[in-house]
Order: structure tokens, then sequence, then C-alpha cells
């Protein structure tokens, strides 16, 4: 019964993800093969960014891109492309028409989680649906997350700082510590702005946590060590660097 409780709000949340996406970018600008919004002021960065990287050949740094930018190139994570997004469709290259553009479901997507991941956080403090949802509803109409749909596509990402929350008091999830650290790298794959925030959070949460005991202290240092080295190893990879 849960289990088809839960289908049907998440049914719901996405019918109100298509109408607000729709509602932002309209119609016709929603298909994935229509990229022509996409050629205004920064908007055509991120556009050009994913074509110049998918008509190169694949090079380490995975992000590198070089053909895109002056003097000694650029990286696929400098033009705001979404990385993650621009490795996955670049395997299907291929596949896909020349004039493909990720964009518009990557809105859809955030809207979705958005709206989600807000109301799951709200339930789990007030135990009321319909409150959780009408509260939910302003998690997308935030004037700071439309404003980003228009201008910045990639820090729309705000549903990874509510997913690190949602792990944070999930009862159900165990080693919550390493997922919040697989999302913190994650995070790195969409934008770096995300990634800041994330370790900000992580810190501050480590520091209260803090036992004034040396061997706890050493320890969760070298846990952390590695964590960071993770981070920037991945971060290189991507080509960040």
């Amino acid at each position: 019964m849960k289990k088809k409780y839960l289908l049907k709000h998440q049914i719901i949340f996405f019918l109100i993800s298509i109408l607000f996406c729709l509602y932002l970018l309209g119609p016709n600008y929603i298909n994935p093969l229509n990229q022509t919004w996409l050629y205004n002021g920064d908007l055509s960065i991120y556009q050009l960014g994913w074509k110049f990287f998918r008509a190169d050949e694949w090079q380490f740094p995975l992000g590198k891109n070089p053909n895109y930018g002056i003097y000694l190139g650029g990286s696929i994570v400098f033009s705001d492309s979404i990385p993650i997004l621009a490795f996955i469709f670049k395997i299907f290259k291929n596949f896909i028409p020349n004039t493909f553009q990720y964009f518009s479901f990557w809105i859809l997507i955030c809207i979705y989680l958005q709206i989600y991941l807000a109301y799951k956080i709200i339930f789990y403090y007030s135990q009321n649906t319909f409150y959780s949802f009408i509260s939910s509803l302003f998690f997308i109409i935030s004037t700071i997350f439309i404003h980003r749909s228009g201008i910045h596509l990639s820090l729309m990402g705000h549903w990874l700082i509510l997913l690190y929350f949602f792990i944070s008091i999930s009862e159900k999830l165990d080693n919550k510590e390493n997922k919040k650290k697989y999302l913190i790298l994650f995070s790195c794959l969409i934008h770096l702005y995300f990634t800041i925030i994330l370790i900000i959070i992580y810190l501050i949460e480590t520091l209260l946590k803090l036992k004034f005991n040396l061997k706890y202290i050493i320890k969760n240092l070298l846990y952390n060590s590695v964590f960071f080295i993770s981070l920037i190893l991945l971060m290189y990879v991507t080509g960040y660097f």
C-alpha cells in the first residue's frame, strides 16, 4: 500500500514538473531537438561548449575540450555544460541528432528532484501529506531557483543540497557518511559551487560531532584525507586542472 501511495505522489510531482518546465521554457523549447533558445547570452556558452566537446575525440582528462576556448583550450567544466550529462551523451553521440541539447531535460529533472526531495524532508518533520505538498511547491517557485533557470542552468541543481539533508535525516539509509561523500564527489560533475557548499556543510557537521579525543581526531583526519584526495583526483580526471 505504501509503495502505491509513494508511486502516486511521484507521478503527481512528475506531472507538476512537466507543467512547470513548460511554463519556464514553453512548448517549443522543451523539445530536446530544439537548440534555438540556447544561442542568447550566457546560454550560448553552455550549448557551444557541449557541441565542441561532442565533436572532439575522447581525451585525457576526460573533460578536455581543446577546440573550445583560446590559447590552451578549455574544459567542459568551465563552459558550465553540466559535465556528467556531457559525458553520458557524448558516449551516444553517433546515435543522437546534431541539434540535440540536454538542457531542457536537465531543467525538468531539477524541478522534479527539487519538489520531490523538499516534500520528503518536510513530511519527515510534519507527517502531514497536505502540508508537505503545499510547502514543497514553494521550493520550485523560489525566486533564486527560477532566476537560475534563465541564466545559469547548471546552478539549478539545488536538489543536491536538499539530497544532502535528506540523507542526514533518513532513518532507512546505512553508511550515511559515505553517501554524503559520494554526493559531494558527484556534485563536482555538475558544478563546483555545489561542491564547495556541500563541503562547508559537511565540515560544520564534522566539527559539531568532534570529540576531543586524540585517537578520534587522528582517525577522523585520516578518514577525511582519503575523501579529499579522491575528490581532487576526480576533479583532475574531469578536467578541472
